[in-house]
């Protein structure tokens, strides 16, 4: 298989080493080569072509070890290099979705998602007054699931202008205002409470759909 694409060129130009540095388990992950046969997975966020024609590479290694599982650099050629069983090489994820993120493709292959990445990824959640009890109770996805909705709540919030984010606050005072066990009880993604609630402009509430 060809591990190198021109669609994936394009991702590179669009990602090259160290355009995300930062995100942690935000970062959007490029392209998942993987082995067929056995273990090995690299899940790529960055890459800058060489002179040379190759390509270096920056993702999390998973050599089918949570504990000894961790980032780094990585050749395209020393991946077009592994020589497998019955003539087969390392092999590139066809249905990769588009715009996922580490920790979404960590999960969707049955990975741990180290507690480094979960930490970075609990920045909104931890302000919530009751995220100490949360901690207790919930799972480490769990927590970062909610910890998504809140920070794709506050992104959505911003594109409006500060009358409407009083009527918003508003919304928010009556229906618990970040007491996240109230408010979030029932939600099963992010996508599914923004699509739920809409702001109607003009009115004085937010009216459901």
């Amino acid at each position: 298989m060809k591990l190198i694409t021109k669609e994936l060129e394009k991702k590179f130009k669009k990602y090259p080493l160290y355009s995300q540095d930062g995100l942690g388990g935000d970062a959007k992950v490029i392209a998942k080569f993987f082995n067929p046969v056995g273990v090995g997975t690299w899940l790529i966020t960055e890459g800058n072509k060489l002179d040379n024609g190759d390509y270096e590479m920056f993702g999390y290694c998973h050599l089918g070890d949570d504990y000894n599982a961790e980032f780094g650099y990585v050749m395209l050629s020393d991946l077009e290099n592994i020589k497998l069983p019955l003539g087969m090489g390392i092999e590139r994820d066809l249905y990769l979705k588009e715009n996922q993120t580490l920790i979404d493709v960590m999960k969707s292959n049955g990975m741990s998602v180290p507690d480094y990445l979960i930490n970075d990824n609990l920045d909104y959640i931890k302000n919530c007054k009751d995220y100490s009890l949360l901690k207790d109770t919930l799972s480490d996805n769990e927590l970062i699931e909610i910890n998504s909705v809140i920070k794709e709540f506050d992104d959505y919030v911003s594109n409006f202008d500060d009358g409407e984010k009083d009527i918003i606050s508003e919304y928010e005072s009556k229906y618990g205002n970040y007491n996240i066990i109230d408010w979030y009880e029932g939600l099963k993604s992010t996508e599914s409470f923004l699509e739920e609630f809409t702001l109607c402009k003009g009115d004085d509430s937010i009216e459901k759909i």
